[in-house]
């Protein structure tokens, strides 16, 4: 009977590259990335074929603010540190275990979750020896990158208001629409000169496209 580090060795010779099927927008970066429902569709027929069953334990779990949208909602991070076991169905006391963080950002009470997939998720990449062509160090060094001033938020509500429009839901959905942010203060400072063209062209467009109809909303 194989033991449980010869099962995940059959587990990796079935499996060695997985390809990223997410798109993500975290922090004013955007990159594509492996999301864990499709690491579990992949994995889980192998998992069952060699007898091996994924168990995450809970160690420690904070939640805290992590700032918030441009329309007030506050933002909240759970943080949390999880052994992910790897057990051998046939001795469950023949396992695998992986310490590993998780951290997951929402709006509502999703954070728990999202930080136990993430765990879950990355264990399994790590423990598998994976390959998804994720570059997390790259991404890293690209979270760093300043974000916009406040005296450049300024600058774009001013925009907003010289076009009679609500800045605070113009830029909101400014931000999401073109850059998949929630906030338009996460907008990286390299970006700033081009967004404020965009955001300008974008309100023109909609003001002559409401003149021509002779109504309706812009932007």
């Amino acid at each position: 009977m194989n033991n449980i580090y010869q099962r995940l060795n059959n587990v990796r010779k079935g499996l060695s590259y997985l390809q990223k099927d997410k798109k993500v927008s975290s922090g004013g970066e955007g990159y594509r990335g492996l999301s864990h429902d499709k690491l579990t569709g992949e994995l889980r027929p192998l998992l069952v074929e060699h007898g091996i069953v994924v168990v995450p334990v809970l160690r420690s779990q904070e939640t805290v603010a992590a700032g918030e949208s441009q329309k007030g909602n506050t933002k909240w991070q759970t943080r949390s540190i999880y052994e992910v076991h790897f057990v051998n169905i046939d001795d469950p006391t023949d396992k695998c275990v992986a310490v590993v963080s998780g951290h997951g950002d929402d709006y509502g009470d999703k954070g728990a979750g999202k930080a136990l997939s993430y765990a879950v998720k990355y264990a399994a990449l790590k423990v598998l020896s994976l390959e998804t062509g994720e570059d997390d160090e790259a991404r890293v060094e690209d979270a760093r990158k300043p974000r916009i001033r406040d005296h450049q938020v300024a600058e774009l509500m001013e925009v907003c208001q010289r076009f009679g429009k609500d800045p605070g839901r113009v830029l909101a959905r400014f931000a999401q629409a073109f850059y998949k942010l929630d906030s338009i203060e996460d907008l990286a400072a390299e970006d700033f000169e081009g967004a404020k063209a965009k955001l300008e062209s974008s309100l023109s467009d909609a003001e002559a496209k409401k003149k021509e109809s002779g109504g309706g909303q812009g932007t």
